[in-house]
Protein backbone atom coordinates (compact mmCIF):
# COMPACT_ATOMS: atom_id res chain seq x y z
CA UNK A 1 0.00 0.00 0.00
CA UNK A 2 1.47 3.35 -1.02
CA UNK A 3 0.69 6.47 0.97
CA UNK A 4 0.40 9.98 -0.41
CA UNK A 5 0.64 13.37 1.36
CA UNK A 6 -3.15 13.56 1.19
CA UNK A 7 -3.40 10.63 3.61
CA UNK A 8 -1.36 12.52 6.21
CA UNK A 9 -3.44 15.66 5.67
CA UNK A 10 -6.76 13.90 6.17
CA UNK A 11 -5.55 11.97 9.21
CA UNK A 12 -4.00 14.98 10.87
CA UNK A 13 -6.98 17.25 10.25
CA UNK A 14 -9.35 14.53 11.44
CA UNK A 15 -7.44 14.02 14.66
CA UNK A 16 -7.21 17.75 15.27
CA UNK A 17 -10.96 17.69 15.72
CA UNK A 18 -10.34 15.90 18.99
CA UNK A 19 -7.88 18.54 20.17
CA UNK A 20 -10.50 21.16 20.76
CA UNK A 21 -12.76 21.73 23.72
CA UNK A 22 -16.52 21.81 23.77
CA UNK A 23 -17.40 25.17 25.23
CA UNK A 24 -20.48 25.97 27.23
CA UNK A 25 -21.43 29.63 26.79
CA UNK A 26 -18.39 31.86 27.32
CA UNK A 27 -17.34 30.42 30.68
CA UNK A 28 -16.04 26.84 30.60
CA UNK A 29 -15.08 23.94 28.38
CA UNK A 30 -14.74 20.18 28.50
CA UNK A 31 -11.95 18.47 26.61
CA UNK A 32 -13.00 15.65 24.30
CA UNK A 33 -10.78 13.20 26.17
CA UNK A 34 -13.18 10.19 26.13
CA UNK A 35 -13.49 10.28 22.34
CA UNK A 36 -9.77 11.00 22.03
CA UNK A 37 -8.96 7.83 23.98
CA UNK A 38 -11.33 5.77 21.81
CA UNK A 39 -9.67 6.90 18.59
CA UNK A 40 -7.05 4.09 18.32
CA UNK A 41 -9.74 1.38 18.25
CA UNK A 42 -11.89 3.42 15.88
CA UNK A 43 -8.92 3.81 13.53
CA UNK A 44 -8.26 0.06 13.62
CA UNK A 45 -11.90 -0.65 12.77
CA UNK A 46 -11.78 1.94 10.00
CA UNK A 47 -8.57 0.64 8.40
CA UNK A 48 -9.16 -3.09 8.81
CA UNK A 49 -11.64 -3.37 5.91
CA UNK A 50 -9.06 -1.73 3.65
CA UNK A 51 -6.45 -4.41 4.25
CA UNK A 52 -9.04 -7.17 4.26
CA UNK A 53 -10.78 -5.89 1.15
CA UNK A 54 -7.54 -5.39 -0.73
CA UNK A 55 -5.98 -8.80 -0.14
CA UNK A 56 -8.35 -11.11 1.73
CA UNK A 57 -11.25 -10.60 -0.66
CA UNK A 58 -9.45 -9.91 -3.93
CA UNK A 59 -6.31 -11.93 -3.35
CA UNK A 60 -7.75 -14.70 -1.21
CA UNK A 61 -5.36 -14.00 1.68
CA UNK A 62 -6.06 -15.20 5.22
CA UNK A 63 -6.88 -12.85 8.09
CA UNK A 64 -3.56 -13.78 9.71
CA UNK A 65 -1.63 -12.83 6.57
CA UNK A 66 -3.51 -9.54 6.18
CA UNK A 67 -2.85 -8.52 9.78
CA UNK A 68 0.84 -9.33 9.51
CA UNK A 69 1.01 -7.45 6.23
CA UNK A 70 -0.74 -4.21 7.24
CA UNK A 71 -0.39 -4.03 11.02
CA UNK A 72 2.91 -4.26 12.84
CA UNK A 73 4.39 -3.81 16.31
CA UNK A 74 6.64 -0.81 16.84
CA UNK A 75 8.36 -0.61 20.21
CA UNK A 76 5.70 -1.19 22.86
CA UNK A 77 2.87 -0.41 20.47
CA UNK A 78 0.99 -3.11 18.65
CA UNK A 79 -1.59 -2.85 15.89
CA UNK A 80 0.16 -0.05 14.05
CA UNK A 81 -1.43 0.35 10.60
CA UNK A 82 1.52 0.73 8.25
CA UNK A 83 2.37 1.24 4.62
CA UNK A 84 5.25 2.00 2.28
CA UNK A 85 6.15 5.52 1.24
CA UNK A 86 8.66 6.21 -1.51
CA UNK A 87 11.26 8.87 -0.74
CA UNK A 88 12.44 11.42 -3.29
CA UNK A 89 15.31 9.08 -4.08
CA UNK A 90 12.86 6.29 -4.86
CA UNK A 91 13.73 4.30 -1.73
CA UNK A 92 11.02 2.48 0.21
CA UNK A 93 10.26 3.78 3.69
CA UNK A 94 7.79 2.09 6.05
CA UNK A 95 5.50 4.53 7.82
CA UNK A 96 2.89 4.05 10.54
CA UNK A 97 -0.50 5.64 10.85
CA UNK A 98 -0.23 8.34 13.51
CA UNK A 99 -1.81 7.61 16.88
CA UNK A 100 -4.56 9.79 18.25
CA UNK A 101 -2.74 10.00 21.59
CA UNK A 102 0.18 11.64 19.79
CA UNK A 103 -1.97 14.64 18.88
CA UNK A 104 -1.58 17.24 21.60
CA UNK A 105 -4.84 18.56 22.99
CA UNK A 106 -5.05 22.33 22.67
CA UNK A 107 -7.40 24.14 24.96
CA UNK A 108 -9.74 26.62 23.36
CA UNK A 109 -8.93 30.25 24.13
CA UNK A 110 -12.18 31.85 25.18
CA UNK A 111 -13.29 35.06 23.51
CA UNK A 112 -13.06 38.12 25.72
CA UNK A 113 -16.40 38.85 27.30
CA UNK A 114 -16.57 42.41 25.99
CA UNK A 115 -15.48 41.52 22.41
CA UNK A 116 -17.98 42.49 19.73
CA UNK A 117 -17.56 41.18 16.14
CA UNK A 118 -19.77 44.01 14.86
CA UNK A 119 -17.65 46.75 16.43
CA UNK A 120 -14.74 48.02 14.25
CA UNK A 121 -12.65 48.53 17.40
CA UNK A 122 -12.44 44.76 17.78
CA UNK A 123 -11.49 43.96 14.17
CA UNK A 124 -7.78 43.47 14.90
CA UNK A 125 -8.62 41.26 17.88
CA UNK A 126 -10.63 38.87 15.74
CA UNK A 127 -7.95 38.93 13.03
CA UNK A 128 -5.39 37.88 15.62
CA UNK A 129 -7.62 35.02 16.78
CA UNK A 130 -8.09 33.88 13.19
CA UNK A 131 -4.34 33.89 12.56
CA UNK A 132 -3.67 31.88 15.73
CA UNK A 133 -6.26 29.34 14.63
CA UNK A 134 -4.72 29.08 11.16
CA UNK A 135 -1.22 28.64 12.61
CA UNK A 136 -2.45 25.69 14.69
CA UNK A 137 -3.95 23.82 11.71
CA UNK A 138 -2.25 22.19 8.76
CA UNK A 139 -4.44 23.75 6.07
CA UNK A 140 -4.27 27.10 7.82
CA UNK A 141 -0.47 27.05 7.75
CA UNK A 142 -0.60 26.18 4.07
CA UNK A 143 -2.83 29.20 3.46
CA UNK A 144 -0.51 31.55 5.33
CA UNK A 145 2.47 30.20 3.41
CA UNK A 146 0.60 30.63 0.12
CA UNK A 147 -0.19 34.26 1.00
CA UNK A 148 3.49 34.84 1.75
CA UNK A 149 4.50 33.35 -1.60
CA UNK A 150 1.82 35.31 -3.46
CA UNK A 151 3.26 38.50 -1.99
CA UNK A 152 6.80 37.36 -2.87
CA UNK A 153 7.79 37.63 0.77
CA UNK A 154 6.93 41.31 1.07
CA UNK A 155 4.53 43.38 3.15
CA UNK A 156 1.90 44.80 0.80
CA UNK A 157 1.81 48.08 2.72
CA UNK A 158 5.47 49.12 2.89
CA UNK A 159 6.94 46.75 0.31
CA UNK A 160 9.71 45.58 2.65
CA UNK A 161 10.63 41.90 3.00
CA UNK A 162 9.52 39.88 6.02
CA UNK A 163 12.47 38.61 8.04
CA UNK A 164 10.52 35.56 9.22
CA UNK A 165 6.99 34.32 9.85
CA UNK A 166 6.87 35.94 13.29
CA UNK A 167 6.44 39.29 11.50
CA UNK A 168 3.28 38.19 9.68
CA UNK A 169 0.08 39.95 10.64
CA UNK A 170 -3.06 38.68 8.94
CA UNK A 171 -5.22 41.47 7.53
CA UNK A 172 -8.61 41.61 5.83
CA UNK A 173 -8.57 44.01 2.89
CA UNK A 174 -12.26 44.60 3.49
CA UNK A 175 -12.99 44.34 7.17
CA UNK A 176 -15.41 41.64 8.19
CA UNK A 177 -17.45 44.16 10.13
CA UNK A 178 -18.01 45.94 6.81
CA UNK A 179 -18.99 42.80 4.92
CA UNK A 180 -15.57 41.29 4.18
CA UNK A 181 -15.03 37.53 4.30
CA UNK A 182 -12.15 35.11 4.83
CA UNK A 183 -11.69 34.30 1.16
CA UNK A 184 -8.26 34.07 -0.40
CA UNK A 185 -8.69 37.35 -2.28
CA UNK A 186 -9.57 39.26 0.90
CA UNK A 187 -6.54 38.19 2.97
CA UNK A 188 -3.03 39.59 3.03
CA UNK A 189 0.03 39.69 5.28
CA UNK A 190 1.43 42.92 6.72
CA UNK A 191 4.07 44.05 9.18
CA UNK A 192 2.74 44.77 12.64
CA UNK A 193 3.28 48.54 12.41
CA UNK A 194 1.79 48.68 8.92
CA UNK A 195 -1.20 46.69 10.10
CA UNK A 196 -1.85 48.98 13.05
CA UNK A 197 -1.52 52.07 10.86
CA UNK A 198 -3.99 50.78 8.28
CA UNK A 199 -6.44 49.69 10.95
CA UNK A 200 -6.33 53.13 12.57
CA UNK A 201 -7.00 54.81 9.22
CA UNK A 202 -9.87 52.50 8.28
CA UNK A 203 -11.31 52.64 11.78
CA UNK A 204 -11.47 56.41 11.63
Amino acid sequence: MAWSPDHATVLTEGLQYFQEEETFGQQSGVVRRPRHNRMPMLIIRFTEPYGGGRDAVIGGKSDHWVRNRYWRTTGKRSWNFSGTLLTRKGESNTVDLMKAVDVRIERHVLIQHEANPHNPLWESYYEERLQQKMESQFLGRLTLRALYQRQKGRCLACGELFNDSSEWHLHHRQWRVYGGDESWSNLELLHGNCHRQIDSEVGN
